[in-house]
């Protein structure tokens, strides 16, 4: 049913463009060329069709402002729940309070998400409304992250160290490689590009 209306979607944008219906699902990429943005070693081995290239990671970052670290010398840990599965923030919550007693420095980010109940922030904490990734995660000592590509390219790419939470059947299937004893093979794949 997803894919027929993701096509019925699709053919009535392109006749209000003027354009004729495709009957192919999938039609918003392209059959001459589609670009898959990750690491070509976190991909499972395959052959693929000949207009696809694997690129590499393809960055892409939310504009914001910087924030300021919190101050301290402990280890930063970076809280960054998601945007779309904790709206009223109850994974914040917990960790906020998990590390309010701990010798770390904490930084986290309600993701732009306003919740009724207000969050309580320890005195080892600062809590912004967004954060870049690009400034958060570098200063971070280690990042435990939902596993989407996104994520997991930014501190591969910065050769951090990472543990990934699969929550979902989604997560799960990105997380995989690890989770069936490939993480060895992929970490060592992953440095030979740097």
């Amino acid at each position: 049913m997803g894919l027929r209306r993701g096509r019925d979607e699709l053919n009535e944008t392109r006749a209000r463009l003027g354009l004729g219906p495709i009957e192919r699902f999938h039609g918003g990429m392209s059959e001459l060329l589609a670009i898959v943005g990750t690491f070509p070693q976190l991909e499972y081995p395959r052959v693929w069709p000949a207009h696809v290239r694997v690129t590499g990671p393809l960055f892409f970052e939310l504009p914001g402002e910087e924030v300021a670290m919190p101050e301290g010398g402990g280890p930063l840990v970076l809280i960054a729940p998601s945007t779309a599965q904790d709206p009223e923030c109850e994974l914040l919550r917990l960790a906020l309070d998990a590390m309010a007693d701990e010798p770390v420095r904490v930084l986290a980010t309600t993701n732009r998400h306003r919740p009724e109940r207000p969050i309580e922030v320890p005195a080892n904490a600062e809590l912004v409304d967004w954060l870049l990734y690009s400034q958060a995660m570098p200063a971070a000592s280690r990042l435990r992250l939902v596993p989407r590509v996104a994520n997991i390219s930014k501190p591969i790419a910065r050769r951090g160290t990472t543990t990934v939470d699969a929550q979902s059947e989604n997560h799960r299937v990105t997380a995989a490689a690890p989770r069936q004893g490939r993480s060895r093979h992929v970490l060592l794949r992953l440095r030979a590009l740097f």
